[in-house]
């Protein structure tokens, strides 16, 4: 409770006469003693005591159900924009995964050339990175979820190629992380230092471009060619109208390049692969055949006919389907590397300009006319 205390200290007659409220002669008269002022004496202490109930504010329940709504809305609000912002930094690596694509799409000179494929990844997923780097949220997180797009490009490359050339679509998936995170640092750098932004920049497309340039060439070389060590196959081909058989094939290491008219890919690797025929058509070692699979309505006319417009002059050979399913070729263009015992020594699938097919396909071809077996 509060009290309120009044003390007065009356020590003289004439103390008590100042303390003493003016008087006020229109006042009337007191008629009685009983209802005059009780009189202090001289000297005396008068103390009086007050109480009265404290007034203490209590906040209404309206007031904190308001606080509670405000609270909550703002939780919400938060939720809201993390969501928003992290459909913002997926849709920008989808649009830069279709500028990929749609490269690829345009121009056939990209499609079957990865440096390319390198560099554009590289600078669609900095510059990804680099729009959505204004948002304030973690480097890394954001990095991984702007370079999410990339996933699409390396499902594309894996239904192409197959998961034997796993380290094409990993290093493009690495790349675009790394663009990403470029991207965004760039732009957090841009409004204290666009020096700094620029030369983060710069360094980014630069290493994007030795990737490209230097590392992706050596890159195919370990993965392509597939070391395979089975038992004899089983070959029946036909050639100008002669079956040729596993039999007819032993005591020389045979290259067999499967193919269609119809396959784009197959005519890019052909080329090659008839270069390195010309450097072998005179040794009694080695054997190669141009083998139409037959798939997709194919015909032996067919067959020779794409050959024939191209001038590839390596020797062509048709297969009803029978080789091809001993072989396990499931995908176009393929490759397929016999031993001088008929067994398959080494398999590639699928091409790509930017590894050098003439120089690995020579040298393996070397190793089975010298000893036989391949290198492990």
């Amino acid at each position: 409770q509060r009290q309120s205390t009044r003390v007065s200290f009356l020590n003289s007659p004439a103390a008590a006469a100042r303390s003493a409220p003016p008087a006020n002669p229109n006042a009337p008269a007191a008629t009685s003693s009983s209802s005059a002022t009780p009189k202090t004496k001289p000297g005396s202490l008068d103390i009086q005591f007050s109480s009265q109930s404290p007034r203490i504010e209590k906040p209404s329940r309206n007031l904190c159900q308001r606080i509670a709504v405000d609270y909550l809305q703002k939780e919400k609000d938060m939720r809201n924009r993390a969501v928003r912002s992290a459909l913002f930094d997926l849709g920008a690596g989808i649009v830069a995964i279709v500028i990929v694509l749609g490269s690829c799409f345009a121009s056939t000179r990209i499609s079957f050339d990865f440096r390319a494929i390198f560099a554009i990844s590289g600078v669609a997923f900095f510059f990804a990175g680099f729009a959505r780097g204004s948002t304030p949220t973690g480097l890394v997180w954001q990095a991984l979820r702007v370079s999410a797009g990339g996933v699409l490009g390396v499902a594309a490359l894996i239904m192409n190629n197959g998961f034997h050339r796993l380290s094409f679509p990993a290093s493009l998936f690495a790349a675009g992380v790394l663009a990403s995170a470029a991207g965004i640092v760039a732009r957090h750098s841009w409004p204290g230092s666009r020096v700094r932004s620029f030369g983060i920049a710069t360094t980014t497309l630069l290493l994007v471009a030795i990737g490209a340039l230097a590392a992706m060439p050596n890159l195919p070389a370990y993965s392509t060619f597939d070391a395979r060590s089975q038992s004899p196959a089983a070959v029946n081909l036909s050639v100008d109208g002669h079956g040729i058989a596993s039999a007819d094939l032993r005591g020389r290491v045979t290259v067999l390049a499967f193919y269609a008219s119809w396959c784009s890919a197959c005519f890019q690797e052909l080329p090659h692969v008839d270069k390195v025929y010309q450097q072998f058509r005179n040794d009694s070692r080695v054997a190669f055949y141009a083998v139409d699979t037959g798939w997709g309505g194919e015909t032996p006319e067919l067959g020779e006919n794409s050959l024939q417009r191209r001038h590839i002059v390596l020797p062509m050979a048709f297969d009803s389907g029978a080789t091809a399913q001993a072989l396990k070729v499931d995908a176009l263009p393929s490759l397929v590397l016999l031993d001088s015992a008929g067994k398959v020594r080494f398999v590639h699938e699928g091409f790509d300009v930017s590894e050098n097919l003439e120089s690995g396909l020579t040298r393996r071809i070397h190793e089975l006319v010298n000893s036989g077996n391949p290198t492990e």
